[in-house]
């Protein structure tokens, strides 16, 4: 670790603090998987997770040091698993890298490919269109809007895709749809045209970057949504991956310069005048309509891709307060079931927009000091209870729905992972008040955060453990040949629930000095075999996400697997929960008296703080 080259900031005598918990050192077993694999590495987990100890109700204590030169960025967990899954299947397995890097605009592709017809035949063409139309607009839940010259252009959602006969080979946004659903061509086809797909949706997305004015429209504003989404599957790993959110942003911002932000609001007055007895053309209608989705599609996209990474929402603040209300949804008091293909792809629209708003509203709320319990404490309970609300809404969705199943129940699963998202922010934020208290550090302090005389951080933790349980049931329920089409942000999520899963157990297992804590260990191990198995058999290629999120959650539970190896207790005795704030052992390897115990962790207490109000020094 670097030295910081600033001057010595002068760090607050803290008054000497209780007992330290005995804390069993890290062995130098190298664990490793079943397969061989070495694991990831322990400082990997989320610290602030499995290095807390409690005491009595209310009364918490840490045991490790929080290192922000080395450690990822757990406040935004999303983004550390990004990070993390990067690092590991960077060590473990060949990446493969981009076949080019994206080139600069000129009047001819760089590659000297700029037609659709010049990589694949006609056949291929509307084979990976109708791929496309099947498989992937569902979670975008818009059509696809192209030119006004496309004669077979329906702007409503169709049970088949077999209307597509309409092919322009020079259209965007036929070739990016084309390059993402290129992952389900043959591995000896793909191996050759999926590179030269990417190179030339590159070379498009390049113009539309570098001449926006020229290129605004609805197809390059849907072309960058996609790819927002979906990375083409040869490329775009490891330090080579592009940025989703970046290209979303420009997206964004060329639909706000055609107004497409006030799509939303056009249909509504349009709608409102109907009722009155106006009559439109129903293909203005549908129209409007469509476009309202597409930018609804747009602003869940930004909060997608944001939350859990410690990003701001670029298009949320332009979310119309009409939004929610444009087209009929189901509530408790009126059970109104999605009818149709359309209607059910504007319910999914609608209901994650709420989700995604409710998780936004948690991730936002600040926890300071403990002046601000009380307030922290009813804003993340009021974010739970929306999320509560609409938990009731969308669980039985995917029984009842004729239309869409699997996606569905991916919505499900995506409304588990925000609550945990909620949960976690608000756990976070409370260890990290106990860590870095200002000033005012002490052992006792989390005898504060307990408001209403509940023991919050257990309840929310123990709350998030079974979130994360239900979503790996949920997981294994879904529809294999599917799951690989879900967007690549999803595969992050995936890897998030079963690393807090793993996490949680070794915060027990650190608890109670027990080999096996919970009862039902074995079926949790058997679930995340089978979540493996699931993950590899959804992927279509060595490198597409499902993959690599499958050998980071297989390293993850390997740590599980060896952890009696990687954790020694010597010749120390195994305590009981009860003993461990009061050892006095003088045996070798560990504090010799009481007193060394508590110099040492007050050591470790300056330290902390010490990283807290120095600034990083230039390395």
């Amino acid at each position: 670790m670097t030295t910081s080259l600033v001057p010595t900031v002068s760090i607050p005598k803290i008054p000497a603090p209780n007992p330290a918990p005995l804390i069993r050192e890290l062995s130098t077993v190298i664990a490793r998987s079943s397969t061989g694999q070495t694991v990831v590495d322990m400082d990997s987990l989320p610290t602030h997770i499995w290095q807390f100890y409690r005491g009595s109700t209310g009364d918490w204590h840490y045991g490790g040091i929080f290192h922000y030169e080395d450690s990822l960025d757990w406040a935004h967990p999303l983004g550390a698993i990004q990070q993390l899954s990067d690092r590991y299947n960077a060590s473990v397995a060949s990446v493969v890298t981009r076949p080019r890097i994206l080139a600069a605009a000129t009047s001819r592709s760089a590659s000297g490919i700029d037609r659709l017809d010049e990589i694949l035949s006609p056949e291929q063409i509307k084979h990976l269109l109708e791929i496309f139309e099947e498989k992937y607009v569902p979670w975008l839940n818009f059509s696809l809007i192209r030119n006004e010259t496309n004669p077979s252009n329906s702007p409503e959602p169709s049970s088949s895709s077999s209307n597509i006969t309409f092919i322009n080979s020079t259209s965007t946004l036929d070739l990016i749809c084309c390059t993402i659903a290129s992952r389900h061509l043959r591995p000896s086809v793909r191996s050759v045209v999926a590179p030269k797909l990417e190179a030339a949706a590159e070379d498009a997305v390049s113009e539309i970057l570098f001449h926006p004015v020229l290129s605004e429209s609805i197809e390059s504003i849907q072309s960058l949504l996609i790819l927002a989404l979906w990375a083409p599957i040869c490329g775009g790993s490891g330090s080579n991956r592009r940025d989703g959110h970046l290209l979303l942003v420009s997206a964004i911002s060329m639909a706000k310069n055609i107004r497409l932000d006030e799509a939303p609001e056009r249909l509504s007055a349009l709608e409102y005048l109907r009722s009155l007895g106006h009559t439109f053309d129903e293909v203005q209608m549908a129209d409007t309509a469509n476009k309202a989705r597409l930018w609804l599609s747009l602003t869940n996209a930004d909060s997608l891709l944001c939350v859990g990474h410690g990003r701001n929402t670029y298009a949320s603040r332009f979310r119309s307060s009409t939004s929610t209300s444009l087209f009929p949804m189901p509530t408790p008091s009126s059970p109104t079931l999605p009818t149709g293909l359309s209607e059910a792809r504007d319910t999914r629209l609608d209901l994650f927009g709420q989700i995604l708003d409710a998780t936004e509203a948690g991730l936002k709320v600040p926890l300071n000091s403990l002046d601000d319990v009380p307030k922290w404490y009813n804003d993340i309970h009021e974010a739970l209870q929306r999320l509560g609300h609409l938990e009731r809404l969308i669980t039985p969705l995917p029984v009842v729905s004729d239309h869409d199943t699997f996606y569905f129940r991916m919505l499900v699963i995506l409304y588990r992972a925000c609550r945990l998202l909620v949960l976690y922010h608000a756990t976070f934020s409370a260890r990290m008040l106990f860590m870095y208290a200002g000033r005012t550090l002490n052992l006792s302090i989390f005898e504060g955060i307990i408001p209403h005389n509940l023991d919050i951080l257990m309840i929310w933790s123990k709350d998030a453990f079974h979130t994360t349980e239900a979503n790996l049931i949920s997981l294994l329920e879904v529809d294999v040949s599917l799951l690989g089409t879900s967007p690549d942000i999803t595969f992050h999520i995936i890897s998030l629930i079963v690393t807090y899963l793993v996490s949680y157990k070794f915060y027990v297992f650190n608890l109670r000095y027990k080999a096996s804590p919970f009862t039902h260990d074995s079926v949790n191990a058997k679930c995340i075999a089978r979540c493996i198995g699931v993950l590899n058999a959804a992927a279509y290629s060595e490198d597409h996400p499902a993959v690599r999120c499958a050998r980071l959650i297989e390293g993850v539970q390997a740590l599980w697997e060896n952890r009696e190896e990687m954790f020694k207790l010597g010749d120390a005795p195994v305590l009981r929960p009860e003993d461990r704030f009061r050892v006095t052992s003088k045996k070798p390897g560990y504090y010799k008296d009481q007193s060394t115990m508590q110099e040492a962790f007050y050591e470790t207490v300056e330290k902390n703080l010490e990283m807290l109000y120095k600034p990083a020094g230039p390395s």
